[in-house]
């Protein structure tokens, strides 16, 4: 979302003051309107005018500027007169009734008592109102797809996306999550009216009205209802946000992902309007790049992705039997040190993984496991030094300890391990330190078995 300057509400003593400078609230019907600066303040103290520059925020007698609220974000837009302009880059309200307007001023003065000209962006604002109807009618449609179990747990609308939290105990099938997009899209196409009433809480809750998540309402509260052609009510709920007109006014609303976010939590992100045209054409354009490269239609590209996907397979496949083989044969070379009745194995392999590593350690303590010995070998892994130590039962029996073993050595190449008796294995940082380490691993164990 955009980045917007944030002022210090969390600490709304200086605004109680303020409490009788109340501000009325036009933005339901216009967007803009005259009005008359009542308050300015600057870094907490309040000023009698304001410059080029200056932070302030600003209360006016009247303004189209919603102020954050019911996870719909603050109105942008501008405040300002023949000789001075402020752009509000954020509209709060630290405390009922006073909208503090988050301003800049980008040209000439402006004095507590001017007669301002405040304007909402206009299209901002749509694009808010576009994805706050939205989020009420996904809320309706996951409703009737999931069940009324369904409820809000909290949202986010912005001009450029919605977030909507709801209660449901399982991630959303991919059939479920077409229906809930298909049942919006089918009520965006009716072009349903958008009622929006004041009434009390009371009436509001007689008449079926969702109200959710711990909301603090007061005696008068703003009811948004939508009712389909057969004048069935498919949403109704008590909202103070900004809205559409008519649900035609969304376009299209598009899901972008489901997710879970908590017990019992999940979250819809949403993009309707211009933002959901934007991500459809993104879409495309992947869809036709992707064609080109695959040589083919776009309704042959699933076919021939499952046809390279089985050739990748394949041949990964063919690729590490050929490198195990070629491993085997490179096990095969490595010196054989026989100290008194124990067998010592100690070398620096040439492998892709450490799965294959760890599987010739077991190659070569099946080659003693009716003896006693060790094995120390180690390979770079995607550039970095990795080893494993193994011994025998018999080894461990004598009391080896394959994790002490590495625990000492692998600080030498910049990292760490450990491990059981009979193996372990260590990381580190620096490849070209692999040979110190398992030459002074083998100093060890010949010490070791030359004094058990």
């Amino acid at each position: 979302f955009d980045k917007r300057f944030k002022g210090d509400f969390d600490n709304t003593r200086h605004y109680q003051q303020l409490e009788d400078t109340k501000t009325s609230f036009l933005g339901y019907e216009e967007l803009s309107c005259e009005s008359e600066i009542s308050t300015l303040i600057v870094n907490n103290v309040e000023v009698l005018s304001v410059n080029h520059g200056d932070r302030v925020d600003v209360v006016i007698k009247e303004t189209p500027f919603y102020p954050e609220m019911g996870g719909q974000v603050g109105d942008t837009g501008r405040i300002y007169t023949d000789h001075g302009s402020l752009y509000v880059e954020d509209t709060q309200s630290p405390i009922s009734g006073l909208v503090v307007h988050k301003c800049i001023a980008i040209s000439g003065t402006l004095n507590i008592g001017d007669v301002v000209r405040a304007e909402v962006d206009y299209e901002k604002r749509k694009d808010t109102a576009r994805n706050h109807s939205a989020t009420h009618m996904l809320h309706a449609a996951l409703r009737e797809v999931l069940g009324l179990h369904v409820r809000q747990q909290g949202s986010l609308v912005s001009p450029y996306r919605l977030r909507f939290d709801f209660t449901h105990v399982s991630p959303l099938t991919d059939d479920e999550l077409l229906k809930v997009q298909s049942v919006t899209n089918q009520k965006i196409r009716e072009n349903i009216e958008v009622f929006s009433i004041d009434t009390t809480y009371q009436q509001a809750v007689d008449q079926g009205a969702l109200a959710f998540f711990g909301d603090r309402y007061g005696d008068e509260v703003r009811l948004v209802e939508m009712r389909d052609k057969s004048e069935s009510i498919f949403s109704l709920e008590v909202c103070g946000g900004t809205h559409v007109g008519h649900t035609g006014e969304i376009g299209y609303c598009h899901i972008i992902s489901e997710t879970g976010i908590g017990s019992g939590i999940r979250r819809i992100e949403a993009v309707t309007g211009k933002a959901a045209e934007e991500v459809i054409v993104g879409q495309r354009l992947v869809m036709q790049d992707v064609s080109r490269k695959l040589h083919v239609v776009p309704e042959q590209m699933i076919s021939k992705l499952n046809e390279l996907i089985g050739n990748f397979q394949k041949t990964s496949r063919n690729l590490e039997k050929l490198e195990r083989e070629v491993l085997k044969q490179e096990v095969a070379t490595l010196s054989r040190e026989q100290i008194q009745d124990m067998t010592l194995i100690c070398g620096r392999l040439n492998t892709s993984s450490n799965e294959l590593l760890r599987e010739s350690g077991d190659w070569l303590k099946n080659e003693i496991l009716d003896g006693v010995g060790v094995i120390v070998i180690g390979a770079i892994l995607d550039g970095r030094p990795h080893m494993i130590t193994m011994a025998t039962d018999s080894m461990v029996e004598r009391g080896f300890h394959s994790g002490n073993l590495v625990k000492k050595v692998s600080h030498l190449m910049g990292g760490g391990g450990g491990g059981k008796p009979e193996m372990a294995q260590a990381g580190g940082r620096y490849p070209e330190k692999l040979d110190q380490v398992l030459a002074e691993a083998e100093k060890r164990i010949k010490v070791w078995m030359n004094n058990p």
